[in-house]
């Protein structure tokens, strides 16, 4: 009787692994994976209750706060640049405004500069309820180089552009120095033309 039994559990084990390799091949590649990882004792065991250790929040915060101390930096240089070139394209845009009106209405426009507050306005639309002006923000500054009478005196609180209904500008060429903290951009304004190029 011992080898019918014995013969018996050869069979049963048989069967178990012919069933066992039978399911296996019907696994796709990555199931197989996780199953020798199983089979192993190399699969990832689920904390008890689900949750996360204390460790791995750890690292999981450690991660979040290297992220977010490099990209802070890098976050304010972007913002800085971006007002900085938002004020070029808005001054850039009054002052071919002023020029643009000048030609279509046949009259002068005067684009003041005002050095103490950092605004620019059209002076000609003073008397309109919403003045055409351009408030710079507090981190960007603006200088004029201009070769013409302006500016009186190195402490000058204002500066003209005045248009003439030619388009031209009156006196020389004007250069617009806007600047945040160790960028500049330049406006250049032809006294010919009254072409606007920014660089």
């Amino acid at each position: 009787m011992r080898g019918g039994r014995a013969a018996e559990e050869r069979f049963e084990v048989r069967s178990a692994k012919c069933e066992v390799e039978e399911s296996f091949r019907r696994l796709g590649p990555f199931e197989r994976l996780a199953s020798n990882f199983e089979l192993v004792g190399l699969a990832p065991r689920p904390s008890p209750g689900g949750a996360f250790t204390l460790v791995e929040m750890l690292v999981v915060f450690g991660i979040i706060g290297l992220i977010l101390a490099l990209s802070i930096p890098a976050m304010t240089d972007y913002s800085r640049n971006v007002r900085l070139q938002g004020a070029v394209r808005q001054v850039a845009g009054l002052v071919s405004l002023a020029r643009t009106t000048a030609i279509s209405r046949h009259e002068r426009r005067t684009v003041l500069i005002d050095f103490a507050r950092g605004e620019l306005l059209i002076e000609e639309t003073l008397e309109q309820e919403e003045p055409r002006r351009v408030v710079l923000p507090r981190s960007v500054e603006i200088e004029v180089e201009s070769q013409a009478e302006e500016p009186e005196g190195e402490g000058q609180e204002a500066y003209r552009l005045i248009f003439q209904p030619t388009g031209s500008l009156s006196g020389r060429s004007a250069t617009l120095l806007l600047s945040s903290d160790d960028r500049t951009q330049i406006i250049t304004i032809l006294a010919a033309t009254g072409a606007i190029l920014i660089e």
